[in-house]
């Protein structure tokens, strides 16, 4: 086997376990804990106002505007739990890639 396509399928593999593990708990379930319902609140205030909770000051805000852009964006596929949820996804996907990197 070439050694470029031997360098590859370990990637592949390692590329396909990590979406297996992260994509089935992104959508298709009710919010598993108290906290998931708070956050849902601030992304529907956001979503509604533009405007975020004061609460949502005390954390930083990169998360909940990642959130509700998700959210909005995929708001004619998901529900706004599913959409939210997806930011999630993508801040995993970030951190693996750069890690990879």
């Amino acid at each position: 086997m070439p050694r470029c396509c031997a360098a590859t399928l370990p990637q592949l593999g390692l590329l396909l376990l990590c979406a297996a593990w992260l994509l089935p708990g992104l959508i298709g379930h009710a919010p598993w804990k108290g906290g998931d319902g708070e956050h849902f609140m601030h992304l529907w205030l956001l979503l509604q106002n533009g405007i975020a909770p004061q609460t949502v000051a005390a954390t930083p805000p990169l998360y909940y505007w990642m959130a509700s852009a998700t959210a909005w964006l995929t708001s004619p596929l998901l529900t706004l739990a599913d959409g939210a949820r997806l930011a999630s996804g993508v801040f995993v996907a970030l951190a693996l890639f750069f890690t990879a990197r």
